[in-house]
């Protein structure tokens, strides 16, 4: 309560005191000889005839000398009612991390236009820890190359959790890490060909004695096509010995191993030497000596002869269908 008495009066004091713009003192009128006990200037007293000349009139004094030198009327005058209070506390820093400051304020007392010269506030550097940085995605990479050179494909772009990094407990990115995409660099791409079902086995192609019979396949499953390779020819077709009921009669001296031809005549011609002629499906007659294929020749009677087979060597029975 006293602090508030003494401002007060402080504020009284100077709230008589003006000033013009050239610096010096401007006095009020004002009545009987109050002026000379309010106003003070430098420990002087002026006098009641200084500061109110001509019946209490307004004049003008120099600020240095403490002395009139004009009697004028006061112009352009600045009111210097003003004086500034105590400095309040300081707030609490403005943020709980990382850069902050803290404020503190006073207050101009005056009367009449508040004038105070300096600043109201002052601040000052709060020392806190760092604030959580959160992570943030970088840009995608570019498309990695295609899996597939024709056909669908896939390709691959990725990314990072670095701008920036997570820090002080900051989180993590959300979101994926890489990301997958459809490619296709040619629409088809080459088939080969593949060999579909055999066929059944044709007829013999004969109908006695030793023939041959054959089944096929195509190049099917499945074609070839957009340059694709095509099958092997060779692999189309299968042959397989085939053998009937012996033509005519078998002679003498023909066993399972020949293959007998249907004629008339007597005798047969071995692999040795000897005379004698005959031809398979013809006639013939003679004797011949000499060693054959299996043995010792001799003579023989028949209405056929036979020939003994040379390539392709027949195949035994159990080698045919």
């Amino acid at each position: 309560m006293k602090a508030q008495v003494l401002l007060l009066m402080f504020a009284v004091l100077i709230a008589s005191q003006i000033q013009d713009s050239s610096g010096g003192f401007c006095y009020e009128k004002y009545k009987n000889n109050s002026c000379r006990s309010l106003l003070k200037s430098g420990g002087k007293r002026v006098t009641f005839d200084e500061c109110c000349r001509n019946g209490g009139a307004g004049g003008w004094a120099d600020k240095k000398k403490m002395r009139k030198t004009a009697c004028r009327p006061c112009t352009s005058v600045v009111i210097v009612t003003s004086q500034w209070g105590s400095w309040g506390a300081w707030t609490p820093c403005t943020r709980t991390c990382g850069r902050s400051i803290q404020i503190r304020r006073r207050t101009c007392f005056s009367k009449g236009v508040p004038n105070c010269r300096g600043s109201d506030e002052e601040r000052k550097r709060c020392d806190l820890q760092p604030c959580p940085i959160d992570g943030g995605w970088t840009e995608w990479t570019e498309w990695s190359a295609c899996s597939k050179t024709c056909g669908a494909g896939h390709r691959l772009r990725r990314r990072s959790c670095s701008n920036p990094k997570p820090q002080y407990g900051g989180s993590e990115c959300k979101g994926s890490l890489e990301k997958w995409g459809k490619c296709q660099l040619q629409e088809h791409c080459p088939v080969d060909g593949d060999w579909g079902e055999w066929s059944s086995w044709s007829s013999c192609s004969v109908t006695c004695d030793l023939g041959t019979k054959t089944r096929t396949r195509k190049c099917d499953n499945p074609l070839p096509k957009y340059g694709g390779k095509p099958c092997d020819p060779v692999q189309g077709k299968g042959i397989q010995y085939c053998r009937e009921e012996r033509c005519g009669k078998t002679s003498v001296g023909c066993d399972d191993d020949d293959s007998c031809a249907s004629g008339s005549g007597s005798g047969f011609v071995s692999s040795g030497s000897g005379s004698g002629s005959g031809s398979r499906g013809g006639s013939g007659s003679g004797e011949g000596s000499g060693a054959s294929d299996e043995g010792s020749g001799g003579e023989g009677s028949g209405d056929g002869l036979w020939i003994r087979s040379g390539k392709p060597k027949i195949p035994d029975d159990e080698d045919f269908d």
